[in-house]
């Protein structure tokens, strides 16, 4: 806001966008007209849409911050220049269908011919309006100055004719109010991006609800309680009040797809699991229990294992969406079945080779090393119709496996009648 020789705003200086908001400096003499941008004046509350198609026209882009500034030039007029030659106001209030159609309320202003004039809001004083609206036979609206506005944005200037005949029309709407919907969860957290228009009072309001995916709408409020009124498909309508609207729709997360399925099973070497099962949404997470105590991720198991498993869904505030009912984390161990070959042998003679089949194991060494041979209690064994027992035994205890050693036999022969007799030497 550069104040172009007056008070109110340090000169040159830089000020954001809601500081010109009411600016009006001064400058002893003169009479401030404006701030002009481009060539365009602009008066206070006016409203500008920035665009980026001002770069290098109305705004200075800086590209190593991706800011632009705006200088606005005040604008005066001596004071002994203005005044001399008039030119009409007229101004028009919105009525019940929202149209202007209604006799307009004139004052007159003066000006300097051939140059523009500007209204200022603070020149439209109530009393003013009421005095000439009073002389001229025009009624007012009720509470107009309170419940009426200018229409924002429109040209509060005109060039003065010499002539006189110059005419301003000002546009009074009813003003307007925040009318605000909402959608979030059951905790009050924002699920959908919320919406605010201005409303003005007496105009209808009107809001539905959204179809947001993963959610079903619960309930419906709206705030001041007496406000409109929503229909079985819980959409509102309301003549708008001289006060903010808020409608808040209320959805209950949809779980219904969310289970949690347990795994009950016999070793087999592979990696197993619980089965959670539907949708998460952006933010949300899985939250394990095991045995009741958290862990930190999905539990997981080669091994035999017997669990109890919960999980919990968490929105991105760690509140809890959904919770499952704990479920079995089983595996058994797998049964191996080690059968020893029974043996014969002749009185006398060495014992054979024992061995014996191994079923069941799922991976070759799961064991260890596995041994076949007499039992302990018939090491020494060694008559013709002993009963010897044959069994196995290895060298790595595996929880993953019950075992189980199905003995053999070594039966003992006596030796025949025929007798092969080798002999060396000379014979008596």
């Amino acid at each position: 806001l550069d104040n172009n020789g007056g008070n109110g705003y340090e000169a040159e200086a830089n000020y954001a966008v809601s500081d010109g908001k009411g600016a009006v400096p001064t400058k002893s003499g003169y009479v401030f007209t404006g701030w002009k941008l481009g060539d365009q004046v602009y008066q206070e509350n006016s409203l500008l849409t920035i665009s980026a198609d001002h770069k290098g026209d109305l705004a200075k882009l800086d590209d190593s911050t991706g800011y632009y500034t705006y200088k606005f030039v005040a604008q005066w007029g001596k004071k002994d220049e203005l005044g001399k030659t008039p030119y009409e106001i007229q101004i028009l209030f919105e009525d019940e269908k929202g149209s202007y159609s209604g006799d307009p309320v004139k004052l007159t202003d003066y000006g300097v011919a051939g140059k523009t004039a500007v209204i200022i809001e603070s020149q439209l004083t109530k009393d003013k309006i009421e005095t000439a609206a009073g002389a001229q036979g025009v009624t007012l609206p009720k509470n107009w100055y309170t419940d009426y506005e200018l229409v924002p944005g429109e040209d509060r200037t005109v060039v003065v004719k010499e002539d006189g005949s110059s005419v301003l029309t000002l546009k009074y709407q009813r003003k307007g109010y925040d009318f605000t919907v909402k959608y979030v969860d059951e905790q009050g957290h924002d699920i959908q991006a919320s919406t605010t228009t201005k409303v003005s009072w007496g105009r209808t309001a009107k809001a539905e609800p959204a179809a947001i995916t993963g959610y079903t709408l619960k309930k419906a409020e709206v705030k001041p309680t007496d406000v409109g009124n929503f229909d079985g498909a819980k959409k509102f309508s309301a003549t708008m009040p001289r006060k903010p609207v808020t409608v808040t729709y209320i959805y209950s997360r949809d779980t219904s797809g969310f289970r949690l399925t347990g795994y009950e099973g016999v070793y087999d070497g592979a990696t197993h699991t619980v089965a959670f099962e539907g949708t998460l949404l952006s933010g949300e997470s899985l939250k394990w229990y095991v045995d009741g105590s958290a862990v930190s991720a999905q539990p997981k198991s080669v091994d035999v294992i017997n669990r109890k498993v919960k999980v919990e869904v968490q929105n991105a505030n760690g509140e809890v969406v959904w919770a499952s009912e704990a479920v079995d984390f089983v595996i058994t161990p797998k049964k191996v079945t080690i059968t020893v070959d029974s043996k014969s042998k002749v009185y006398g003679t060495e014992d054979p080779v024992f061995t014996g089949k191994i079923n069941g194991l799922v991976n070759e060494g799961d064991l260890g090393e596995v041994t076949y041979a007499r039992k302990a209690e018939d090491e020494s064994a060694e008559n013709v119709g002993d009963n010897i027992a044959l069994t196995a035994s290895y060298t790595k205890e595996n929880t993953n496996y019950t075992v189980e050693v199905i003995d053999g036999k070594l039966d003992i022969t006596p030796i025949t009648d025929e007798t092969v007799v080798k002999v060396t030497g000379n014979t008596a």
